[in-house]
């Protein structure tokens, strides 16, 4: 094993993609509610790349963990073809006729020859007697198998109603615990997939990611199909008895013509015309499709109490956030999109995968306006991550940081569609809709700034260097010499599923090209990156830096493109610092007051605002100064505010709670509550800090790891909530919050 690998937190990606490649998955997925246990089959179609003899049998390999792989056969081809893809890419046949393009494949009377298979840890390995190249090969192969319950590929948990439901989590073993596949990212297929249960009396209903919504047979299998091309991580899965809400109709969207553009954003070399440059693996591209419009139907889907929350707010928010994606970034590259509220074990606030979007219920739960910007954040996530995506999963920062620098644009963008269209509404998600005496957007566009520079700062500040690093391969691929297997770096770290670095400091080096050339010309820019140049292929962070590079001449001169492009890398992508010209522009004193005119406020109601100094705040907070009708972002920033003081007295603590009614603000301000609870020691707010561990798992890491050093009652809560939680959480949240509880480090000891 190469000192270079960990193979505790490096991700082994066992499969030979680079000599034979699955181009093409038909899945069978049985799902057993009782057992928590899926029995599966899968006809995997595979295209040869190179006419290597191995001397030996030559082997596919596939990843897998925590399989039973029963048998692997040979599956016999009925009809010739010149290339692979003419056996599943049928263009005069439509995908969604089941019967003819999918069943006939699992008829036992076209299997063949069985295969030797070999099960590892970490992959399966099949050969066929006497074959020794890949070309030689079956290019149709079956599998059967089952999963086992200490698969990571799905959580088997009750939702919010006491349901039955299950859904795909984040995790590092991606769908590897669920089917046979290939997962480096550059093996990119199709897939279609039947899904069932074998409870067939529960009301269960799949969603799966596919182009159109499933058809339902009359024995409640639901089959569902996906064109493009996409590496098998995208692959996702929900079930549960779930309430389906239409909020945007497949019959509202008209001609992007007559809306007329909503914000004013200049072409690059101009989106509508453009002509697939065929770059990508063969599939009907959204480029040759044509612009389908500024929105795309869209249901929401989860428990009846939650969706019934959040759905008339919804199909207000939702059309506008589409249009104004569509606006900014350019034709919707999936045609639908499903959105579905998660239990609330689920270990994130969002997760996007094609026509597929999953939701915390902490985005859902007292849902304002701050909240909606998460809906943003996932819905760019098709253009960032889906139709583009990166080709070392390392790089992270090319999906979650172009969406979080994206996330703010498009919710302005969104509440000026909302002005524009409802002139007789004058707020709308507890925010004005237009700028007024006490609060503007541009006021708004610098608190969420800051915001997240004390975000970035404290995790820079917490976390391992090693781990604040936005290209930590720096474009060389990990191997380990001795066996050949690529590792993906802390890919199995369980640490890096609650950082949030990448989207951090991807945001602000995003920021600050933007700053450099122009907003408008930038957001032109990512239309060409992601529409002309890119669509369906995956990319470096280099190929991206390149291209702004070459793309202005009248800022960069073309000699220096080489240079400005290692400079980048160097202060930017592979260190873990933070530029100086960031830092510059937060940590200035007079930048820290002059903010807006509400810090301005905040500062007042704190004396002693000089840096450095610990404060104290144990008389009155004079809330005199402060609005009565403040917004998320001005709450949070004051509470950091009084998150760096010293010591914040009870009478203050109780005057802020009866001003903001925290038991009625979003999970965010929530969040940032509870901490003042645990650095000041209000223990009469102890039942608010239980309930809050309890309802939104997903932000209660960092709450942990305070109580835990506290070494006082909240440090007996904090043990107390976890052990009646740990069988319901996610396994990464409970390998993180058992290291913060029963590890602790040198500085609780």
């Amino acid at each position: 094993m190469s000192d270079d690998v960990d193979e505790d937190n490096d991700l082994p990606l066992m499969a030979n993609a680079d000599e034979i490649r699955v181009r093409h998955y038909k899945l069978k997925l049985e799902f057993d509610f009782d057992t928590h246990r899926v029995k599966g089959s899968a006809i995997i179609f595979l295209q040869p790349l190179v006419a290597r003899d191995c001397q030996s049998d030559f082997e596919v390999i596939l990843d897998c963990r925590h399989l039973d792989v029963s048998s692997v056969q040979e599956v016999e081809v009925c009809q010739p073809f010149a290339k692979i893809e003419d056996l599943f890419l049928n263009e005069k046949a439509k995908w969604s006729d089941r019967q003819i393009l999918f069943d006939p494949w699992f008829d036992s009377s076209r299997t063949l020859d069985t295969l030797r298979f070999k099960l590892e840890p970490w992959c399966v390995r099949v050969t066929k007697a006497s074959v020794s190249t890949a070309f030689d090969f079956p290019r149709v192969i079956r599998f059967d198998w089952s999963t086992r319950p200490e698969g990571r590929s799905l959580l088997w948990r009750q939702d919010q109603n006491g349901s039955d439901s299950l859904f795909t989590p984040a995790a590092a073993v991606n769908n590897r615990s669920l089917f046979p596949c290939q997962e480096p990212p550059i093996a990119m297929a199709s897939w279609q997939c039947v899904a069932s249960t074998k409870q067939k009396n529960r009301g269960i209903k799949f969603f799966v990611t596919g182009d159109e919504d499933a058809v339902i047979s009359h024995d409640e299998e639901f089959y569902f199909y996906t064109q493009m091309v996409l590496p098998m991580s995208t692959f996702a899965v929900a079930a549960g008895r779930w309430t389906v809400e239409e909020i945007v109709s497949r019959h509202s969207n008209i001609s992007s013509d007559k809306l007329g553009p909503t914000v004013e954003m200049p072409m690059h070399s101009g989106y509508k015309e453009v002509q697939c440059r065929k770059k990508h693996d063969p599939y009907p591209c959204h480029i040759d499709r044509g612009d389908i419009g500024p929105t795309i139907p869209c249901r929401l889907i989860g428990p009846d109490n939650l969706v019934h929350q959040v759905r008339d707010q919804w199909k207000i928010y939702l059309p506008a956030c589409l249009e104004a994606a569509h606006s900014l970034l350019g034709p919707h590259p999936f045609k639908k999109l499903d959105i579905v509220i998660l239990p609330r074990s689920y270990s994130g606030l969002g997760l996007s995968s094609p026509s597929l979007m999953f939701v915390s219920q902490s985005v859902v739960l007292n849902c304002d306006g701050y909240n909606l910007i998460r809906l943003a954040h996932e819905v760019s996530h098709s253009w960032f991550g889906l139709v583009v995506g990166a080709l070392d999963w390392t790089e992270e920062w090319l999906s979650e940081g172009f969406a979080t620098f994206a996330e703010d644009h498009i919710h302005l963008a969104a509440m000026k569609i909302l002005k524009e269209r409802r002139p007789d509404r004058t707020h709308f998600g507890g925010y004005p809709l237009a700028d007024n005496d006490s609060f503007s957007w541009t006021e708004w566009s610098k608190c969420r700034a800051l915001i997240k520079y004390k975000t970035l700062a404290a995790e820079l500040e917490a976390t391992p260097e090693d781990q604040q690093v936005m290209r930590p391969m720096s474009g060389r691929e990990l191997r380990d010499p001795s066996t050949e297997i690529a590792y993906v770096k802390n890919g199995q770290n369980p640490e890096l599923a609650f950082t949030q670095v990448n989207y951090m400091k991807g945001y602000f080096l995003l920021r600050h090209f933007a700053s450099i050339v122009g907003l408008e010309r930038f957001f032109g820019l990512l239309r060409y990156y992601v529409h002309e140049l890119y669509h369906g292929c995956l990319v470096h962070s280099t190929d991206f830096l390149n291209l702004f590079f070459k793309s202005f001449p009248d800022h960069f001169p073309i000699g220096d493109r080489e240079r400005n492009v290692k400079k980048i890398c160097s202060e930017w992508l592979d260190t873990p610092r933070l530029p100086n010209c960031v830092i510059a522009e937060f940590e200035a004193a007079e930048t820290r007051t002059s903010t807006s005119n509400f810090m301005k406020a905040v500062q007042e109601a704190i004396p002693d605002r000089k840096r450095g100094r610990k404060r104290k705040m144990s008389g009155r907070f004079n809330s005199e100064t402060m609005s009565s009708c403040l917004v998320p972002e001005q709450i949070i920033l004051l509470l950091e505010e009084l998150l760096e003081c010293k010591t914040v007295g009870k009478s203050v603590l109780k005057e802020l709670d009866e001003k903001f009614s925290f038991k009625n603000q979003n999970a965010d301000v929530m969040h940032r509550w509870c901490e003042l609870i645990v650095k000041h020691n209000a223990v009469e707010h102890v039942p608010f800090l239980e309930s809050f561990l309890r309802e939104h798992q997903a932000m209660g890491i960092y709450l942990y790891a305070e109580m835990a050093m506290k070494r006082n009652v909240f440090q007996k809560v904090a043990l107390a909530v976890f052990e009646s939680l740990e069988k319901e959480m996610d396994p990464n949240t409970v390998v993180n919050v058992k290291s913060i509880l029963f590890e602790p480090s040198d500085q609780n000891k």
